[in-house]
């Protein structure tokens, strides 16, 4: 079900990752994602499979965003994960970092209020040898982004995932997004918070969910602290409270 406005949502300096099974659990979290960037004034920027970037645009116009419009203003710039990754016929981290910096600088300029990303990366996981540049230069956009008027999520199909896929790839994200389980509406995102994790579950399919958080330690799975927020941002900011010890558990 598609949702007018996240439910989780992202600030700047952001960088999360998205798993998804079905190209419907991706759209489910694009769509309001690219429309909240759209409606904040936001340069809204990606690198999608053709099909997944023509159901992108249909989704949004359901919601009544005119993406002809916002393309015309320059304001929305969809691309093929192909146009954007091998531009230059080769894949360079270096070159995507300066690329997404050069992008923010020039959206703030004409006078956007960010960068919003999100770009498709499940292609490098067959070629060990991309994986490992990718890997990189997932690395490198964790530490540039916090601090800059820039949010990014990246997208990787669940099942070419093996366990230590996902695990190099949650730890090169402040956050990462996955659903519960298969045909579950709950889905939830770890953000990383300090030496702790906290997860954050919600039921997709309710108008006004209950945010459902629990905090451990990132390499324990005795967690510290729980409780229940009407919104996302209480929720997080009760985990973070639980992190410095300025929290009664609910």
């Amino acid at each position: 079900m598609l949702r007018a406005s996240p439910l989780f949502p992202l600030d700047h300096g952001h960088h999360t990752c998205v798993f998804y099974r079905t190209d419907d659990e991706l759209l489910e979290f694009l769509v309001p994602y690219f429309a909240e960037g759209l409606r904040k004034g936001e340069y809204c920027f990606g690198a999608q499979k053709p099909h997944i970037r023509e159901r992108l645009f249909t989704g949004l116009r359901w919601f009544g965003i005119d993406t002809k419009e916002y393309i015309r203003r320059g304001a929305f710039d969809i691309h093929t994960d192909e146009e954007v990754y091998f531009s230059h016929n080769k894949f360079d981290p270096g070159a995507m970092i300066d690329m997404l910096l050069c992008a923010m600088d020039e959206a703030l300029a004409k006078g956007f209020t960010a960068l919003r990303s999100a770009g498709e990366l499940t292609w490098a996981i067959s070629s060990p040898d991309m994986w490992a540049q990718v890997l990189d230069y997932e690395a490198r956009v964790d530490q540039c982004f916090p601090g800059r008027a820039m949010t990014g999520i990246c997208q990787y199909n669940a099942a070419a995932c093996s366990s230590g896929d996902f695990d190099a790839v949650v730890e090169r994200h402040y956050s990462h997004v996955c659903d519960t389980s298969p045909g579950s509406s709950h889905t939830h995102i770890t953000v990383r918070n300090e030496d702790h994790w906290a997860d954050v579950i919600a039921d997709q399919s309710a108008p006004n969910p209950n945010f459902y958080y629990v905090v451990q330690p990132r390499h324990t799975a005795e967690p510290v602290g729980w409780g229940i927020a009407p919104t996302f941002e209480f929720a997080t900011e009760n985990a973070q409270r639980i992190v410095t010890g300025d929290h009664k558990r609910s």
